[in-house]
C-alpha cells in the first residue's frame, strides 16, 4: 500500500510541478494514517511548499547536412551541369531483409537529370537492370550478402557523366537448409 500511495505522490508532484508555471502556491498535508496530499488549496494544517521553476532548454537551430565529399577517384558532383549526384538510399553499410531480393534504391541529383539522361545501377561493379530516368528504383533478387553499389548518370549515348557511391549494404534473405539424411 505505501508503494502505491509513493506511486500517486510522484504522480501528484510530477503533474504539480509541469503545471508549477501557471501556479504559484502549492500545499502539502500528511493525514493521520501517513498519506501526503498535495494540493493547490490549502487545507488545515498544509504547509506552503515552494516549487522551483521547470528546467527548459531551447535546442539550436541545426543546419542542414552538406554532401560529404566523396573517396578520390569517386565523384558525387558530377559533369556539365551536375552540381550533385548522390545515392540517398540505402545508407551505407545498412542492412536490408528482404526475402525476395528486392532493393530500393534512391538518387539526388541537383539540378535533375537532364532531357536524354538515365541512371545506370551497378551492384559489385556489375549493371543491375536497365537505366531509367527515376530517382527511386527497386531492383530484385538480388543475392544475399554484401553488396558495393555504385550509380552513375549516363547520357543519351551511353557516356557515364557523374558518378555516385560507393555505398555498401547487406542483404538479409531467409536461408532454406537441406535436410539430413538419416
Amino acid at each position: 500500500m505505501k508503494l502505491v500511495s509513493g506511486i500517486v505522490i510522484l504522480v501528484a508532484a510530477v503533474g504539480l510541478a509541469s503545471t508549477a508555471a501557471g501556479q504559484t502556491t502549492v500545499y502539502r498535508s500528511v493525514d493521520k494514517e501517513g498519506n501526503v496530499t498535495l494540493s493547490d488549496r490549502p487545507t488545515p494544517g498544509a504547509e506552503k511548499v515552494e516549487v522551483v521553476p521547470v528546467q527548459t532548454f531551447a535546442t539550436p537551430a541545426v543546419p542542414p547536412p552538406r554532401a560529404s565529399p566523396a573517396p578520390d577517384g569517386e565523384a558525387t558532383a558530377g559533369g556539365p551541369g551536375y552540381r550533385v549526384f548522390e545515392i540517398v538510399s540505402p545508407a551505407d553499410d545498412e542492412a536490408i531483409r528482404s526475402n525476395a531480393g528486392d532493393v530500393t534504391i534512391g538518387f539526388r541529383s541537383e539540378p535533375g537529370l537532364r532531357e536524354g539522361d538515365r541512371v545506370e545501377i551497378l551492384i559489385d561493379g556489375e549493371r543491375f537492370g536497365e537505366p531509367s530516368r527515376n530517382d527511386l528504383q527497386t531492383v530484385s533478387n538480388v543475392d544475399r550478402g554484401s553488396h558495393r553499389l555504385t550509380a552513375r548518370v549516363i547520357d543519351a549515348s551511353g557516356e557515364p557523366i557523374a558518378t555516385a557511391g560507393p555505398v555498401t549494404f547487406h542483404l538479409l534473405r531467409a536461408a532454406v537448409g537441406r535436410k539430413r539424411s538419416p
